[in-house]
């Protein structure tokens, strides 16, 4: 089976000049025949046989729980073969395709919207002369199947096939505004050549590029786990996203682990030449190592900003593979590189695949267990390192002993030695400390941005159904919005079927039916007509409600169990609404001392997406529900089919509900003094240490919808240093005399603010030695 073959421009080592090659080769089609089997020549040492029974071996932690009965869909064993069991539908039916965006030898790239949907999509088009071919169309349809059954968050989703009327066939994916890894490496590397590496801190953006590959090692790991390889892995399959989501894409030359090669296109090898392993070229069949060979010179080329082959054409690049004469790992621009780091890549793209990583999660684990300071199995521990790390956890003891000895000869030179001893235990406790804080602030930053992007996708759909249903429902049905939205009551002491009283939240409650209130001023007619076309998006409503608990992932035969939850302990979203331009609001749930005469238009949820397309956070603030706490409000704009503005849809999020769940996440343990979220403008919007964490506010007393004046965080200095960087991370001690406090931030994409945990140093590095 053929595939394409990506030409990469080259660094030299004598100039610092790129050699462009012609954009027509970029997509050409290389075939190369298997030559015979050859015997490899890098068979390990004995030396290397000896040490590699010295390295500790770690449990895996195994599923003791078990999983649902729907793992027998999801773990099934992908279908890889060409054949499609129903007609493609037509693209035009169901898209409306922009503008072509990009081609290459056999296709095409294009935006398209979904005539229903309004999602903006990528439409993938074999080229006329392509769709000829049966093995160009037959590879097609295979890369569509697998990477759809890849459901993976680093895996580009597919959203479907189509045709036209010549027969044509269209892929239908995600489109992603952003690059290719390899245009960010680029430009890393124009930038340090411009401006100069030392004015950079390259040590945290490699480690921000590390990060990167990790993802991608995950989502390899997890076709591997499906039985599939990509073998076609290189930085131009590698897309990162716009708030540096990463996705691998290109999944054409994927195939089963372990299947026998039948065709005649099976015993030929297609791929990049530059990422080619050496069992291919050997005559060998790839499996799962294969791809880590091609992960180890990716890694090489992220660490080093140089490729880990080099040649004039496809013909050096093999010939160095075959050989086994990989580029040494040094930086481009002589930055350097710990031993480490530089063994875990020697180590992936070892010559014999038995040399090197035998799974993706093992490279994986090694990666982070660098980055977080810990050994690794790439470099075996002997007597020397085991010394050195049972003298950093007994320093005192390796001190006293090294006193006394050099006392004897020289008090001065004894006490020289102990100052730098300790000086360095210091300096390695310290670095230690600092990146076990930051990793697990990393962790719950990922989790905070999970949350918000899991709201907004809610928010975006019920603004797309809300939008769907004022176009293409007639709203004939004059009463059916009567049994979904309910008006308040006002009459002291009366109740309807479906009301309970909710313990947490004080007052009358109906998870059945949402409620309707007109503004004074509102204009009736439309409003009704309104509420007549759009009544069925309670449903969605209460999806958002309910479902906040458990990540959208719930059985509705749980929904009276949900109920109950909901009444007397809260969820992590208080309540969801719809306000019109007509000046009618819809809210859920419905609750009883909730203002008939409310008007939406004047809310900030409902203002501060007048003029945007894209969701919008708020401020804290109190409002009728603040008996259980603040409440932060995020909105999205209904447009409906003709462009035009129809209304808001947005939420109440409990800062209560969210405070819990940060605690439960990332760093945890008494080292930790604070957890906080601020904005740019250096407030806190909520925090673990806020007078207002768990604090009830009287419904009486507070006028609705006021926004809370939040404080700033810490001091100046503390704020100049966490917000002075541009949406950067970092860690720093502040110095209190006498103790010292240390400051681990992220910055959150999705919210545009930051995460900020404030741990007792002291307290930390205990724990860290502790977990040893």
């Amino acid at each position: 089976m053929k595939s394409r073959i990506g030409i990469m421009s080259e660094e030299t080592e004598n100039s610092g000049k790129q050699i462009t090659e012609n954009i027509s080769e970029f997509n050409r089609t290389v075939v190369i025949t298997k030559p015979e089997i050859r015997k490899s020549t890098n068979q390990s040492t004995p030396l290397q046989r000896i040490t590699k029974s010295f390295v500790r071996k770690k449990l895996e932690l195994e599923d003791l729980i078990g999983v649902s009965n729907i793992s027998r869909y999801t773990n099934d064993k992908p279908d890889t073969t060409a054949q499609l069991e129903a007609p493609l539908s037509n693209l035009s039916t169901r898209y409306s395709v922009l503008e072509e965006f990009a081609q290459g030898g056999q296709a095409t790239v294009s935006v398209a919207r979904d005539r229903n949907l309004r999602r903006v999509v990528a439409i993938k088009s074999l080229k006329e002369e392509a769709e000829k071919k049966p093995e160009v169309v037959e590879a097609f349809v295979t890369e569509a199947k697998v990477t759809a059954q890849l459901d993976h968050p680093s895996i580009i989703p597919i959203y479907g096939l189509t045709g036209d009327d010549r027969k044509g066939i269209h892929l239908s994916m995600k489109l992603v505004n952003g690059r290719s890894l390899r245009d960010y490496l680029r430009n890393v590397s124009l930038n340090y050549r411009v401006k100069g590496v030392k004015n950079f801190d390259e040590s945290a953006q490699m480690r921000k590029r590390l990060e990167i590959f990790l993802r991608v090692c995950d989502a390899i790991a997890y076709a591997h786990h499906r039985n599939i390889i990509h073998r076609d892995l290189k930085p131009e399959n590698i897309m990162l996203g716009e708030f540096m989501e990463v996705y691998v894409v290109d999944w054409g030359l994927a195939k089963v682990i372990g299947k026998a090669d039948e065709s005649a296109d099976d015993q030929k090898i297609s791929g990049t030449p530059r990422y080619f392993p050496p069992e291919v070229l050997n005559g060998k069949n790839s499996d799962a190592r294969s791809d880590i060979f091609t992960l180890g010179l990716i890694l090489q080329e992220i660490v080093t900003l140089q490729f880990a082959v080099k040649g004039r054409d496809e013909k050096a690049f093999m010939d160095r593979i075959l050989t086994g004469e990989l580029e040494p790992v040094k930086h481009l621009f002589n930055w350097r590189i710990d031993r480490p780091l530089q063994a875990i890549i020697r180590k992936a793209t070892a010559y014999r695949p038995d040399d090197r990583y035998q799974t993706v999660s093992e490279l994986a684990e090694d990666l982070r267990r660098y980055m977080g300071g810990l050994s690794i199995s790439a470099v075996p521990e002997n007597f020397f390192s085991k010394f050195s790390r049972w003298s950093a956890h007994y320093w005192k003891e390796f001190v006293a002993g090294v006193l006394v000895i050099l006392l004897i000869s020289s008090a001065i030179t004894g006490y020289s030695i102990y100052e730098q001893l300790r000086n360095t235990h210091e300096m390695t406790r310290q670095r230690r400390a600092m990146n076990y804080l930051y990793n697990r602030t990393a962790t719950a930053a990922d989790h905070l941005n999970i949350i918000a992007l899991q709201i907004q996708e809610q928010l975006l759909a019920l603004a797309r159904i809300s939008a769907y249903l004022l176009s293409h429902n007639p709203g004939l049905d004059e009463n059916g919005w009567k049994k979904e939205f309910h008006p308040g009551i006002t009459e002291i002491g009366k109740t309807e079927k479906g009301m309970f009283y909710s313990p947490y939240y004080k007052r009358l409650t109906s998870l059945d039916y949402g409620i309707y209130t007109l503004a004074p001023d509102a204009d009736l007619a439309k409003a009704l007509e309104f509420l007549r076309k759009t009544y069925p998006v309670l449903r969605k409503m209460k999806n958002i409600v309910l479902g906040s608990q458990s990540g959208y992932n719930f059985d509705p035969k749980d929904y009276e169990k949900l109920k109950l939850d909901y009444l007397y302990n809260g969820f992590p979203v208080r309540s969801v609404y719809m306000g019109t331009s007509d000046g009618l609001k819809l809210l859920y749930p419905w609750r009883g001392n909730y203002p008939r005469a409310v008007d939406p238009r004047k809310r900030y949820w409902y203002q501060s997406v007048m003029h945007t397309r894209q969701p919008v956070w708020g401020k804290p603030y109190m409002d009728f529900d603040s008996i259980s706490g603040l409440s932060i409000p995020c909105s999205v704009p209904i447009i409906d089919l003709d462009e035009k503005f129809r209304g808001a849809v947005g939420l109440d999020l409990s800062v209560n509900k969210l405070t819990e769940r940060i605690l439960k996440t990332g760093n945890i343990g008494k080292y930790v003094k604070e957890k906080a979220v601020i904005n740019l403008a250096g407030e806190t919007v909520f925090s673990s240490r806020s007078v207002f964490y768990n604090r009830k506010f009287d419904p009486g007393k507070v006028h609705g919808n006021t926004e809370f004046k939040s404080p700033l965080f810490r001091n100046p200095d503390i704020r100049r240093r966490i917000l002075g960087k541009d949406k950067g991370y970092g860690v720093f001690i502040i110095d209190l005399g006498g103790r010292r406090d240390i400051y681990s931030y992220a910055h959150l994409e999705v919210w545009n603010m930051y995460f900020v945990v404030v741990a007792d140093y002291d307290e930390l590095v205990k724990h860290v030695n502790s977990q040893r």
